[in-house]
């Protein structure tokens, strides 16, 4: 019987423009804080006892400096791909999420209304990346993933809306549940392959509203 592989999905520490409440996105350079240098290291920490075959992160520098600290402390490389990278916010990068609500007043009032299928494709402005494709680059590369380190364990280092998106399309929660919920900085799930399919076996930092 072959073995599963399993991969933790992480979010990156706290960077520059988290702590200042900007629109990040794939606007450069955002690197990590200080703050967001700890949560990595304690992250490290927590896997000193867990064997990591393989290191990935997204192309972003606060998803790579993540990494970097957690690999330097298992004495592996880090791999980076672009389908790993945080949705693009289009127009509204750079910006605090109080001035995208002036800019976009209408579109902010839809989306806290919309459900089902229609919500992953919903977009605050026409720039912006739908929250649909940026889960598919994750499921892509999940699946080229399983392929290339079968029956292994990887560690991949990425950020909140491409996580939350692959996990309203495995149905784990709902578009206003998991968008509106919290993820910690360095929070992850755990996913293993079962069969077909991934299954998520575990997730911590996340808080969902309500339950």
């Amino acid at each position: 019987m072959n073995k599963q592989t399993t991969i933790y999905v992480v979010r990156h520490g706290q960077a520059e423009f988290n702590s200042r409440h900007i629109i990040g996105g794939t606007l450069e350079p955002n690197p990590l804080t200080a703050k967001g240098e700890e949560q990595s290291r304690k992250l490290g920490e927590k896997f000193q006892n867990i064997k990591i075959d393989k290191i990935y992160s997204s192309d972003l520098l606060r998803a790579q400096e993540t990494a970097e600290i957690i690999a330097s402390m298992k004495h592996l490389p880090v791999e980076t791909n672009s389908l790993l990278r945080e949705r693009s916010w289009g127009t509204l990068q750079g910006k605090t999420f109080n001035e995208a609500k002036k800019e976009y007043p209408e579109a902010f009032l839809k989306e806290s209304k919309i459900v089902g299928e229609e919500a992953l494709d919903f977009k605050y402005a026409g720039s912006m990346e739908s929250l649909r494709h940026a889960a598919l680059r994750l499921k892509r590369f999940l699946e080229t993933t399983d392929e290339k380190q079968k029956g292994k364990t990887v560690f991949v280092v990425t950020h909140f809306d491409i996580m939350i998106g692959y996990l309203v399309c495995l149905r784990f929660g709902t578009y206003q549940g998991l968008m509106n919920a919290d993820l910690d900085y360095a929070g992850y799930y755990k996913l293993v392959r079962n069969e077909k399919i991934f299954i998520v076996e575990k997730i911590v930092g996340l808080r969902i509203k309500g339950r």
